[in-house]
């Protein structure tokens, strides 16, 4: 016993329970399925037909009242889940009368800025309700936000002729700063709405909607985000660590700034996408395509870019070097992993990418001018037309190696 407490092993008693809560209905319905064999089965052992129906005479009526009992209870059970919707129904029409009721009066007194107690209690008024409303009444209370020009939203000219204005954060939007930690917020409409430096942490955002949304300084990091769209959305700032984010649609969107640590983007496609200055450290891009976007001075360091895609991106100034905090634990994976990757015609000009791995990745008319290359791996890597001129070539590993002019490297294949 005292072993069992110490090393907290569950007990007999409590596995079983566990399964019973688990598993009770396919435990019941295997149970059925069993009764029921075993009485065809002794049917037809019977000898004669007088015991045979006898025995109809009473299986027959039995199986009938435990179908008429199933039955009733399957129907108490479906007019109980939709007594419960209506009761949900009415529930949210009336919290969504109660909401457009305070909003209109205090529309009628006025929301002069961000700052004045109209628009924060519209705020928490709208924060509240939209934790409650399923996803349709939740994008009925975008849209009448939208009609009230509460959500920064503004036409093509408008934002061309007011880009300092909105720059400043002149344009007023509940959204901005709310807080919708854990929200669920699944097929949410906010396309071109402000809610730059809102807290969305750990929400369901899956088939949300927010391209050319302006989502500065956001907080997302831990969010579900399948098939969520951020075509031309405005990113910068964002913090996304430890999201998976290969589903999501990334087109032309800004992430300058990003804090991207350990976020996974494993298959995923992503073209013009500005990571500047990006934190990108032990991300996942494997498998990844990042064409024509743009990692100028991004920190990569002890990322997975195995067999990525970045054709005609541009990484001057990148770190792509190992992570020091890895390497002091002799992690190998701490090398930034680039096989197979392909970053032909790349900009990688002043790119820190002492201990990375290139095998078999394709280099050809890259842009290598002055970039750190000290003990990098470039086993089986393609450098035809690369530009390498004052690169810092150090302990480098060349094997099968295409070199600028055409000729093959082998000096290190010899080695392990």
């Amino acid at each position: 016993m005292q072993y069992f407490k110490r090393f907290k092993i569950p007990s007999i008693s409590n596995l079983l329970e566990r399964a019973w809560r688990k598993y009770r209905k396919a435990i019941l319905w295997s149970g059925g399925f069993i009764c029921i064999g075993c009485v065809v089965w002794g049917y037809f052992q019977l000898d004669s037909s007088e015991k045979r129906e006898e025995a109809r005479n009473v299986v027959y009526p039995l199986l009938l009242g435990v179908g008429g009992v199933w039955l009733n209870r399957e129907f108490q059970k479906g007019q109980d889940r939709r007594a419960e919707l209506d009761r949900r129904e009415q529930r949210e029409q009336d919290e969504f009368k109660t909401y457009l009721d305070k909003m209109e009066r205090i529309i009628k007194e006025g929301i002069e800025s961000e700052n004045d107690d109209n628009f924060k209690i519209a705020q928490a008024l709208t924060a509240n309700v939209l934790r409650e409303l399923t996803e349709e009444r939740q994008n009925q209370v975008m849209f009448f936000l939208d009609s009230l020009n509460l959500v920064g939203k503004q036409d093509k000219e408008s934002q061309t002729a007011n880009s300092e204005l909105q720059s400043n954060n002149q344009c007023i939007s509940l959204l901005r700063g709310m807080k919708l930690a854990n929200a669920d917020l699944q097929k949410l409409y906010a396309v071109g709405f402000y809610a730059d430096s809102a807290d969305l942490r750990g929400a369901k955002l899956q088939e949300a909607d927010f391209s050319e949304a302006n989502l500065q300084q956001v907080k997302l990091s831990g969010v579900e985000l399948q098939r969520t769209n951020f075509f031309g959305a405005n990113l910068q700032e964002a913090d996304l660590s430890n999201t998976k984010l290969f589903e999501a649609i990334w087109f032309e969107v800004n992430l300058q700034g990003a804090k991207l640590y350990r976020a996974n983007f494993e298959g995923a496609s992503l073209t013009l996408v500005n990571f500047k200055n990006a934190y990108l450290s032990e991300a996942n891009f494997r498998r990844a395509s990042f064409d024509e976007s743009n990692f100028q001075g991004a920190n990569l360091s002890g990322a997975n870019l195995r067999e990525t895609r970045l054709h005609n991106a541009n990484l001057e100034g990148a770190n792509l070097s190992a992570s020091l905090r890895l390497l002091t634990t002799l992690d190998l994976a701490a090398y930034t992993d680039l096989t197979g990757s392909d970053l032909s015609g790349a900009n990688l000009k002043k790119a820190k990418l002492s201990s990375a791995n290139f095998q078999g990745a394709n280099l050809s008319k890259a842009n290598l001018q002055e970039a750190d290359l000290f003990r990098v791996d470039l086993r089986g890597a393609d450098l035809r037309e690369a530009n390498l001129e004052g690169a810092k070539i150090h302990e480098v590993l060349y094997c099968n190696t295409i070199m600028p002019d055409g000729s093959i490297n082998n000096q290190d294949c010899d080695l392990r």
